[in-house]
């Protein structure tokens, strides 16, 4: 066994470590995407991280050891991605995948450094938030009828919150004496 209680998959040369991808694909999908909580929104998260892992990681750099993975290999990797013309959302989205896996990798498998951090990141970042007006606001309410989809834009539009904040909302997140 080794930290964090990971079997297998592992041995030492020269103070290296080296993993084989099957290992850390069973063992990442298993103890990162396992602890997030169980409810809906996260479980389809979760299918989707495992998704990116297993379709568009793994095929890529199944033969290779991943202490062996260099910023150069990375950054092919990213050039093929790009290559099939996904969104930048998407690109950003699977890069940010490649990170937390390397990051895993060096805090779970005593891997020396992320090669992730020297490629840089995939394709161009483009977050820009829209936002809608009062009159905006106003308009779209006056045709929402469900009560349960009026309050959710409510708190959407006047808390700021993102949607998926909003939907991870409990009961006991709510304090009625003060307001908030």
């Amino acid at each position: 066994k080794s930290k964090g209680g990971i079997q297998s998959g592992i041995r030492r040369t020269n103070d290296d470590v080296c993993v084989d991808w099957v290992c850390l694909c069973q063992n990442f999908s298993g103890k990162y995407t396992g602890s997030m909580n169980g409810n809906t929104v996260n479980d389809r998260i979760r299918a989707c991280k495992i998704n990116v892992f297993k379709n568009r990681i793994l095929p890529y750099f199944k033969e290779k050891r991943i202490n062996a993975i260099t910023p150069k290999d990375i950054r092919d990797w990213q050039n093929a991605q790009i290559a099939k013309k996904y969104s930048n959302a998407y690109l950003d989205r699977i890069n940010n995948m490649m990170v937390t896996i390397m990051n895993y990798a060096v805090l779970y498998y005593h891997l020396r450094e992320n090669p992730c951090n020297k490629a840089g990141h995939m394709g161009k970042r483009t977050r820009s938030m829209k936002f809608w007006t009062l009159d905006q606001y106003n308009k779209v309410l006056q045709y929402v009828t469900d009560i349960t989809a009026r309050i959710a834009l409510q708190v959407l539009f006047y808390s700021g919150m993102r949607f998926g904040e909003m939907l991870a909302l409990t009961l006991n997140d709510l304090d009625f004496e003060n307001n908030t």
